[in-house]
């Protein structure tokens, strides 16, 4: 079945990028990240520095992009469902925090990692294609290997090109969303996942000057 571009590019945040070098599965190299689709208040908590409306213009961006997504899931896949696409955020997180309690049951305080996703839905999105890898600014073109390693981490803002595609697998069918040929650096936030130890960027990174509006030069 044919790709379905959605034209859209959420702002979303994501976790294990590999937009260096792909994982393999299978035999199969596969470029993407985890990506982390805002759906309320509590996912901007990383970003202090947005304006009310700006909160208004992400959030509705995202609930656009969702509604097309599952639009278009319905047309190739009428019985897929929502939770079939979208990993709801509060439930992953909350499976994550009894999964670390369980394993390491004296800890007295949890890793703030924890809770990364809540306000958030997920899903996963890979191309067999490496992307061309933009910074804030997009008419600096695109950036090179060693600028994506160190700025395009797991808990960074991004907005990406994305594509949904219907499949079907071992008599099963589904719907799911591909990553496109661009993702774009939005705004630092506190890193996450891998090498978050040294994590949080400087509290100027934390203030963000109008994202929205800068964002938006080719993605749109």
């Amino acid at each position: 079945m044919e790709d379905i571009t959605i034209n859209n590019a959420p702002y979303i945040r994501m976790l294990w990028p590999e937009l260096v070098e792909p994982s393999e599965m299978d035999g199969k190299k596969r470029y993407g990240i985890l990506a982390m689709l805002p759906v309320d208040d509590r996912a901007l908590e990383s970003l202090p520095g947005l304006t009310p409306d700006q909160k208004k213009t992400v959030l509705k961006k995202a609930a656009d992009f969702k509604a097309l997504v599952l639009a278009a899931a319905k047309k190739e896949c009428p019985k897929v469902k929502a939770e079939d696409i979208f990993t709801d955020g509060d439930e992953y997180a909350d499976a994550a925090t009894e999964e670390y309690k369980s394993k390491k049951p004296e800890a007295k305080d949890l890793p703030e990692y924890l809770d990364s996703t809540r306000g958030f839905v997920t899903f996963r999105a890979k191309t067999q294609y490496k992307p061309a890898v933009y910074g804030p600014k997009a008419a600096e073109g695109v950036k090179p290997d060693e600028w994506t390693l160190e700025n395009m981490y797991g808990g960074a803002w991004v907005r990406a090109a994305l594509r949904g595609y219907a499949w079907t697998y071992m008599k099963k069918s589904g719907f799911s969303i591909g990553l496109g040929s661009q993702i774009q650096k939005w705004a630092d936030a506190t890193k996450l996942g891998k090498g978050a130890a040294d994590s949080a960027p400087p509290e100027d990174a934390m203030e963000v000057e109008q994202p929205v509006a800068s964002a938006d030069d080719f993605l749109d």
